[in-house]
């Protein structure tokens, strides 16, 4: 029940109420010019103003109060910076341990859009199979929506930029790692995942995970 409000009207809060409107005339507004409490927050909303996603690859969450680096402490993912909106337009986000690493999972909301193949398949970190057949390269363009449940990925970055996300898809590849870029629009704007993946068990995804933290995607996070 905590509120925030700027100084000047927690000394005099009369400055923040809203003229009263005079007998024989009606509000010609209704939206927040007329809110007598809009100089009002609260302390989980001051929290999210403060907290900024950076322009770089990969992209970190940084608490502007302190100036720290809180990507890998607070279970929100790009492009996100309050757990309301997250919670309502992808899902529920929490932070575990694997292995001795922090990870981030993703329970996704049913209505998500599937993440769509756009990357060839290359050989995986951990075993190098043989070439895939033509049928098998079609299916790993454009995969299905059953053959992804079930299968673990590296949540490598969303990115705003197509070229962003087709350079590291590409510095992915060359390290041996099977990459997929997904494409989603969100709010009119379209955005890319890039992912690694799939993995059939927990330990050839631990071992992409390392891999890509190593390269200096340290927000990297697993997922299925």
């Amino acid at each position: 029940s905590t509120r925030v409000l700027p100084k000047h009207l927690a000394e005099d809060p009369s400055r923040g109420v809203a003229a009263a409107v005079p007998a024989g005339y009606r509000a010609a507004w209704e939206d927040d010019r007329l809110n007598p409490r809009r100089g009002e927050g609260t302390l989980a909303g001051r929290d999210a103003m403060n907290l900024v996603w950076t322009n770089t690859v990969p992209r970190r969450l940084i608490d502007r109060t302190s100036g720290r680096d809180v990507t890998a402490k607070v279970a929100l993912v790009y492009p996100y910076t309050d757990f309301a909106t997250q919670r309502r337009s992808l899902g529920e986000v929490t932070i575990a341990t694997r292995n001795g690493q922090l990870v981030k999972r993703i329970v996704r909301n049913k209505a998500q859009p599937t993440v769509q193949s756009t990357a060839k398949p290359t050989a995986t970190l951990a075993t190098r199979s043989a070439a895939p057949t033509p049928k098998a390269r079609v299916q790993a363009k454009a995969p299905k929506a059953e053959r992804l449940a079930g299968k673990r990925y590296v949540q490598i970055g969303t990115f705003g930029v197509a070229g962003n996300a087709q350079a590291t898809a590409a510095r992915m590849k060359r390290l041996g790692l099977p990459v997929r870029v997904g494409k989603f629009t969100r709010s009119g704007k379209t955005y890319r995942i890039v992912l690694a993946g799939p993995y059939a068990t927990a330990k050839g995804a631990d071992a992409a995970l390392r891999a890509v933290r190593k390269a200096g995607f340290s927000d990297a996070f697993l997922r299925k």
